[in-house]
């Protein structure tokens, strides 16, 4: 019986040594693996998270792309509105196109000096007073011309008298331009005083 005894015995030992070491192998190599997984899970499903979004920002960017024309359009439109140079001329033309299309008589017309724009600091306003005669709805027509007209006009204030045959309208505006980057040679270059 001692050797069956000592048999028993080195087999209860080797199925306890087989079982400390499946024991050993799981805490030492297995379990850390399963918690590297669950690491990797996690930072799948933020980079997943992240790329939904990623998806719908870039979407959103696609559409914004498709509108590119419009803006450089418009971008242009704007920059025509805003010029390198007075060009007194062209726009005395403009504002007296304006008057004839909307029956409205300008009879005088004052230049000022040109100033550094407050509210746009990289502008150059020049300030223009004019007198216009006409009816008040086509006085009205004419103002709102100028500021939605072709050149960047602000106006400032309209003073009005009225009498039985017509109404006269004295109007304080601000032509703008913006100087150009470069060095410029033209006599009509677009700086405050």
């Amino acid at each position: 019986m001692g050797m069956r005894r000592t048999d028993q015995v080195w087999l209860a030992g080797g199925l306890v040594l087989i079982l400390a070491l499946i024991a050993g192998g799981w805490f030492l190599f297995i379990s850390p693996k399963f918690g590297e997984a669950d690491d990797v899970d996690a930072e799948a499903d933020t980079a997943q998270s992240q790329l939904i979004k990623l998806n719908k920002e870039n979407a959103a960017l696609d559409q914004e792309e498709k509108k590119k024309a419009t803006y450089v359009a418009q971008l242009k439109v704007k920059q025509t509105a805003l010029p390198t140079r007075y060009d007194m001329p062209a726009f005395v033309r403009q504002l007296q196109d304006t008057g004839t299309k909307w029956d409205v008589n300008i009879t005088q017309l004052g230049v000022g000096s040109p100033v550094s724009s407050v509210s746009v600091p990289s502008a150059v306003e020049l300030p223009i007073t004019l007198t216009a005669d006409g009816d008040a709805a086509d006085l009205t027509k004419f103002l709102t011309a100028l500021q939605s007209g072709s050149r960047a006009v602000l106006v400032k204030s309209v003073a009005i008298t009225s009498d039985t045959t017509s109404t006269q309208a004295s109007i304080l505006i601000s032509a703008f331009c913006v100087p150009p980057t470069g060095k410029t040679t033209v006599k009509d270059s677009c700086e405050a005083s």
